[in-house]
């Protein structure tokens, strides 16, 4: 054993322990000096974080009678991450766990969350629910904070049972939001994102499993199974925006139901995306040992028996008696006459397609009903900026979603025309994951005065927060209601301070008006099995 400080601290092995004396006239100086103990080449400790854990838990680590602080670490005979591994994961791959383990470890840890965190009673609810189970769906109405609450549970988990192994799987652009709420919230705890791992991955996989407290990686990654993944075992996995493996014969659920795990937590706002069966699949997923080959046979109220032993879903309204009203507006307008000229031949050309061609000649129609593709002609576009001059009168922002390209770009040359180039952020997928958070925090910060944020619907659905704006307007919607929920959600959230308004715009006497009853539709089916089995009081 050495140190490059040997007169003021005493270092012994024990029983396969080291054992760490340090005089109480010597303590501070570690905050300030910077070395470490070393045991055959392994960093053990470091000075500053000898020091962070002594000052906080001081009482436990004092000797009166030796007037010194004492504390054990365990050796163990841990590999240092491999070179190969610092180039295929994020920079940040943490110095802790592989160097000093048990310090980095936070099984001393009193309080797992910052103390200055405020949980909302249905999150502490969320939080001792999650912990009940090996198995469960958390499908709390978007914006309420699953995120926040299945990271709480997961650091009990970690600090009361020694978990060391738990796998965040989400998609690829939530990753970074993950590793920012961990980084906010758990500020002791490590955590390691894996992106692309290449041909490396089961070398990767192998050597990286036990040298952090979180690892987080993407659908992707695990669709793409390294060999190596099947062999290693999970204390928790938990799958966010997990209504993405409802599907029980895509490649992603096969891929995650043949992992090793102990315990699994679902996290999504949607259980249910298209039919019943989506929730079966994940509950499926979350207790592997159950079978629903009859659940369909089963009459309604007993579907929702089943379903209540695994889900905990509440809604904004039973919770947030303190969030501001939201108000959905439909707009229903006509064609221009372009559009209708356009519109009207394309219908004729689908009577007459052959089926391989209609699907072709249905995108073509739900484009016009945007915006005509001879004329440029946009009568949609015509009612939104009349509904921004309005905005921005009133000094305030505004989100306008568009599960299509063309029309943001379209937009955003009009806006820019009309009110200055720098009034609008167009955010689509194909920024770097770099350049959208810089947009992000831009639009967010109360002095950027830019009140107009463009949104891909397929890419703002997700993990973003954008509250500093009250209105969304959505140029168009995909027929699937939990895509159209989750960019509404985008704004109508915990932290928006003002009266929320959401806007869909509709075009009469088009197709428009049967996306509109399908996703009617869809909502009923999940309101039936779902809705109904809201959990106001915490179940086993």
């Amino acid at each position: 054993m050495n140190s490059t400080n040997p007169h003021s601290i005493n270092c012994t092995v024990e029983k396969n322990k080291l054992r760490i004396s340090i005089p109480s006239t010597e303590i501070d100086k570690l905050k300030d000096d910077n070395y470490s103990l070393y045991e055959n080449n392994r960093i053990l400790v470091t000075s500053n974080k000898l020091f962070q854990f002594i000052n906080l838990f001081s009482s436990e680590f004092y000797d009166s009678e030796a007037n010194s602080y004492n504390l054990k670490i365990s050796l163990r005979n841990h590999k240092r991450i491999p070179k190969v591994i610092t180039k295929n994961f994020d920079s940040s791959i943490y110095k802790s766990r592989f160097l000093y383990e048990d310090i980095a470890t936070p099984f001393f840890l009193k309080n797992v969350l910052p103390s200055g965190l405020v949980l909302k009673d249905y999150q502490e609810e969320g939080i001792e629910w999650l912990l009940k189970s090996k198995g469960r769906i958390l499908a709390d109405d978007m914006g309420l904070g699953k995120t926040l609450q299945s990271l709480a549970a997961a650091a009990t988990y970690i600090r009361d049972f020694k978990a060391k192994s738990v796998l965040i799987v989400c998609p690829p652009s939530l990753i970074a939001n993950w590793k920012n709420e961990i980084s906010k919230w758990l500020p002791d705890f490590c955590a390691t994102c894996i992106y692309d791992t290449g041909s490396e991955k089961d070398f990767i996989w192998e050597n990286i499993i036990g040298h952090s407290h979180f690892f987080i990686t993407n659908y992707e990654q695990i669709r793409d199974t390294p060999k190596i993944l099947k062999n290693l075992s999970f204390d928790l996995i938990i799958a966010d925006e997990a209504h993405k493996i409802r599907k029980n014969n895509s490649k992603v659920y096969k891929a995650i139901a043949d992992l090793n795990y102990k315990n699994f937590w679902a996290l999504t706002g949607t259980p249910i995306e298209n039919k019943s069966t989506d929730i079966i699949n994940l509950i499926k997923i979350v207790n592997p040992r159950i079978n629903f080959n009859s659940f369909n046979k089963l009459p309604d109220i007993s579907k929702r028996a089943q379903i209540r032993k695994y889900i905990l879903r509440r809604m904004k309204s039973d919770v947030l008696t303190d969030l501001e009203e939201s108000f959905e507006i439909n707009h229903e307008i006509e064609l221009s006459p372009k559009q209708r000229e356009s519109y009207d031949l394309l219908l004729k050309e689908m009577f007459s397609a052959e089926q391989h061609e209609i699907l072709s000649i249905y995108g073509k129609l739900k484009a016009t009903c945007d915006i005509d593709p001879v004329s440029n002609e946009s009568s949609k576009i015509d009612f939104v900026m009349e509904l921004l001059e309005k905005i921005i009168e009133r000094n305030e922002k505004v989100v306008i979603f568009s599960f299509w390209i063309k029309p943001l770009e379209v937009l955003s040359a009009v806006i820019n025309k009309n009110f200055g180039n720098d009034q609008s952020f167009l955010f689509t997928g194909s920024l770097s994951k770099d350049a959208r958070h810089k947009m992000i925090q831009q639009f967010s910060n109360p002095k950027n005065k830019c009140p107009v944020f463009l949104c891909s619907g397929k890419i703002g659905g997700e993990g973003l927060n954008l509250v500093v704006a009250n209105h969304a307007i959505f140029f168009n919607e995909w027929w699937n209601p939990s895509n159209n929920n989750q960019a509404r959600d985008r704004i109508v959230r915990i932290g928006q301070e003002k009266k929320s308004f959401i806007h869909h715009i509709y075009t009469k006497h088009t197709l428009e008006t049967r996306i509109k009853e399908i996703i009617k539709e869809k909502i009923d089916i999940n309101f039936e099995l779902v809705e109904k089995t809201v959990i106001k009081e915490m179940r086993g």
